[in-house]
């Protein structure tokens, strides 16, 4: 299995969560995409104050970020946590294609609810957890 698909299942789960609404209603309309170096990208984005994933990326993207998949996934796992990174920081793990980080997150802040509800996940999830740990090998 690899991340993408990983990232899905954990996208599907977070959909029929009624409490992740909340995180995400100040996002509507929001999107990002992630590169994961050697391993394609996703997109994520909120409509309904829902988060969505579609694989690749559109060609009118307005922010658009590079990452190592291993250090994604460390976001995932609470080997990092993406809310207590100062702006600075956050160019140790993610490369700005298109946008750019300021206070809060700026371009890039769905980046926060994302890692945070998919972190929850996969505290209460024993099958995400299981799924994001295989591929963390």
């Amino acid at each position: 299995m690899s991340l993408i698909e990983v990232l899905r299942k954990g996208v599907e789960g977070l959909a029929s969560d009624p409490n992740c609404k909340s995180w995400f209603e100040g996002s509507e309309g929001d999107s990002i995409v992630i590169r994961f170096r050697g391993s394609g990208s996703v997109t994520f984005s909120v409509k309904g104050a829902r988060l969505s994933m579609a694989e690749g990326e559109p060609t009118d993207a307005r922010s658009i970020v590079e990452t190592d998949p291993a250090v994604f996934i460390r976001f995932i796992n609470g080997g990092l946590n993406f809310g207590g990174l100062f702006v600075h920081e956050m160019s140790q793990y993610f490369k700005a294609i298109k946008g750019e980080f300021y206070d809060f997150g700026g371009d890039f802040f769905l980046l926060n609810p994302v890692t945070e509800r998919l972190a929850a996940l996969y505290r209460s999830s024993p099958e995400f957890k299981s799924a994001v740990d295989t591929v963390a090998k």
